[in-house]
């Protein structure tokens, strides 16, 4: 629970420096992201998906926010 809780905080720091920074696409799957982490958290909505999915889909966001970073970044310059 306690690693949960450090998962939470960290996304939500990278994520109130993105929405400083202004960068809209990352903010936005980053948003996604920490929502995923908090239902997985505190609910038993997604008890019912296997570990698989769970692993997919924050892999996925991940990935998609990494992308979305450097291409926000890039745009900047």
């Amino acid at each position: 629970m306690v690693k949960n809780l450090l998962i939470l905080c960290f996304i939500s720091i990278i994520l109130y420096k993105e929405v400083k920074a202004k960068n809209r696409i990352t903010a936005s799957i980053l948003s996604l992201l920490l929502i995923w982490c908090i239902l997985a958290t505190f609910t038993n909505i997604l008890n019912s998906l296997p570990f698989f999915i769970h692993v997919l889909s924050v892999v996925v966001l991940a990935i998609c926010a990494i992308f979305a970073y450097t291409y926000e970044s890039e745009k900047k310059d």
